[in-house]
């Protein structure tokens, strides 16, 4: 016979849910920092930075 689910768990599933699409925006963050040279892009208008990634991943 299985338990029903308490508030807590319920929680704490949501919780992990949350963690782990957090840590998948992380990653991508990680990732298109280090194939585009996004951090040394001295670009300070969002359409300047935008062309600028653009640009590195299409090369």
């Amino acid at each position: 016979m299985s338990q029903p689910m308490t508030y807590l768990k319920v929680l704490w599933m949501l919780h992990c849910h949350v963690c782990k699409i957090r840590w998948e925006i992380e990653e991508f963050h990680r990732e298109i920092k280090q194939l585009t040279g996004f951090e040394s892009c001295q670009c300070r208008k969002a359409r300047l930075q935008r062309n600028h990634i653009a640009y590195a991943m299409l090369v």
